[in-house]
């Protein structure tokens, strides 16, 4: 799990990673050079394509116009953690307990595998996500694009054992918002979720 929050809450390596499509010279630190035609602002755009299909905007710090959120939820369930890490560990298992995730469709980008999350709440949108790192009972992903007030996130999903031995679930993000509640609303996503794993479980 401490490499998975690493990479969340220390996304610095993802942004050191990021650069132009064709362009490897023109980075993160191109990007500052002149944020507002770079990160899109001037345009209305999400800026720069990556080569990894990544924006600027969502990759680059230079690009941040509102503060990060930190969003977190937790419940200890009635069941040993490798029961619970059975149902939520797959990184496409959201839709088999998550009720607000209709489906979850399998890519790859280069050797990183993704999913494109349909959503109940937003019967059009897709949320397309990469997974960006994983431990024994934890993984850490990313969003691309999701059609919800919020940019920049990045997420864990992590079990582990209690004092007694029951499995504790996490679910803990970071993320800039673009429209004043986004925070609200990634709260109430996980809210649901946990809902439906003591629903499942029941709480410990």
């Amino acid at each position: 799990m401490k490499l998975c929050i690493a990479l969340v809450l220390g996304a610095a390596s993802a942004a050191a990673d990021w650069h132009k499509t064709d362009s490897p010279s023109k980075d993160c630190t191109w990007v500052a050079d002149d944020s507002k035609a770079r990160c899109g602002i001037s345009r209305g755009d999400k800026g720069a394509r990556g080569a990894d299909g990544t924006y600027a905007s969502d990759m680059c710090p230079a690009c941040a116009q509102t503060p990060m959120f930190q969003v977190t939820r937790s419940a200890v369930l009635n069941a040993k953690p490798e029961e619970v890490w059975d149902l939520v560990g797959g990184f496409q298992s959201l839709p088999d307990w998550h009720p607000l995730i209709s489906s979850s469709t399998p890519g790859m980008l280069g050797d990183v595998e993704t999913r494109r999350l349909g959503l109940v709440p937003v019967p059009d949108g897709v949320s397309y996500e990469r997974e960006i790192g994983r431990d024994t009972m934890s993984y850490g992903y990313e969003v691309f694009t999701i059609p919800l007030p919020f940019t920049n996130y990045r997420s864990v999903i992590a079990v582990t054992p209690s004092e007694k031995g029951k499995a504790v679930f996490v679910w803990t993000s970071t993320f800039a918002e673009t429209e004043p509640g986004a925070a609200g609303t990634v709260g109430a996503i996980y809210e649901a979720g946990i809902d439906a794993l003591k629903e499942k479980f029941g709480e410990a």
